[in-house]
């Protein structure tokens, strides 16, 4: 059974801040465990997004956020679908087991970037990228270097809005780009719809930033009469533990 007309016009605005399947928020934050005494729950419906509601007619998607009393927020993300008078099939089944991991991921990108934009050290930069040179672009980046090598000598990664990456990727007239000099001190640059004028700096340090997570993701199968109800549950905490050491760069 597909949505109807009223149905998808409440997907669409339930999800629209959820952005990109690329699953970069993990590259970026170590992987810890949660320490499941804190956790706290809070409860949030949303649904799906126009483009997966395109590909197939899933139905009702819960997913419950847990919220911590400790300065860590935890996120369980329980997707949960149901498919009326279609009972699945191993074929498609795994299908939707796929579709449920996309999910779970642009949650965890979104919350993960969300989690970066708030608890950071805030630096304008010095022009806007598409007025500025490479040698410009470069020192706004390695300023921030030098600011959170000041707490960790960890590995720098880099997250750049995707309307903004080519300032960052295009050589001059010498063959020269900000991507070419900057090799060595920014170790991975990540793209996403997510920010719009910002570059987000963050080093590869557990102590400073950290992916939490309670259990992995698993995604069953149980059949009820008519219906087949599908969910995959994951419980995620991305957290930023200290702030002087994450630099977004306002007004690239």
């Amino acid at each position: 059974m597909a949505l109807t007309a009223r149905e998808a016009e409440i997907v669409k605005k339930a999800f629209k801040q959820i952005h990109d399947s690329q699953n970069f928020i993990r590259k970026i934050m170590p992987k810890q465990k949660i320490d499941k005494d804190k956790e706290v729950y809070t409860v949030e419906t949303i649904e799906l997004d126009e483009s997966i509601l395109s590909e197939t007619s899933m139905e009702v998607i819960e997913i419950p956020y847990k919220t911590s009393s400790t300065s860590k927020r935890i996120f369980d993300l329980a997707a949960k679908l149901t498919r009326p008078r279609r009972l699945l099939t191993p074929d498609n089944f795994t299908k939707l087991s796929l579709m449920l991991a996309k999910i779970i991921t642009k949650s965890e990108n979104y919350y993960g970037i969300n989690e970066l934009l708030t608890n950071s050290t805030v630096e304008s930069a010095s022009k806007s990228w598409d007025a500025a040179t490479p040698k410009d672009i470069v020192k706004d980046i390695q300023n921030a270097v030098i600011q959170i090598q000041q707490y960790t000598n960890a590995p720098i990664n880099m997250v750049l809005p995707t309307s903004k990456a080519t300032y960052f990727k295009t050589p001059n007239d010498y063959g020269l780009s900000p991507e070419n000099l900057l090799k060595g001190t920014i170790t991975n640059v990540f793209i996403t719809n997510l920010v719009k004028d910002k570059a987000i700096l963050v080093p590869a340090d557990p102590t400073v930033v950290s992916f939490n997570v309670a259990e992995d993701l698993k995604v069953d199968k149980k059949e009820d009469l008519n219906t087949a109800i599908i969910w995959a549950t994951e419980a995620i905490c991305p957290s930023v533990d200290l702030k002087e050491a994450v630099i977004v760069l306002s007004g690239i």
